[in-house]
């Protein structure tokens, strides 16, 4: 007859090699650099989105005119 605890000792032990694999440092490393390339990229393509935004904005609206206005009622 075996124990409740044989059959879990398998599973258990596949668990444990996973994690040993997930935290080696090289795999920390790779995720580190995989993920600082990801926000670098990501940050690069939303400023390059307001950016043009931000200019085609200004150049359908007269800046100086609001600035004119602004002076003017604060007068």
């Amino acid at each position: 007859m075996s124990k409740k605890g044989d059959n879990l000792k398998p599973i258990l032990i596949q668990i444990e090699n996973s994690l040993m694999k997930q935290n080696s440092l090289r795999n920390v490393f790779l995720q580190g650099i995989v993920r600082g390339l990801g926000t670098a990229l990501g940050a690069t393509v939303l400023v390059a989105i307001i950016t043009s935004l931000t200019i085609k904005l200004s150049s359908t609206i007269s800046i100086s005119s609001i600035i004119e206005q602004f002076f003017n009622g604060a007068i």
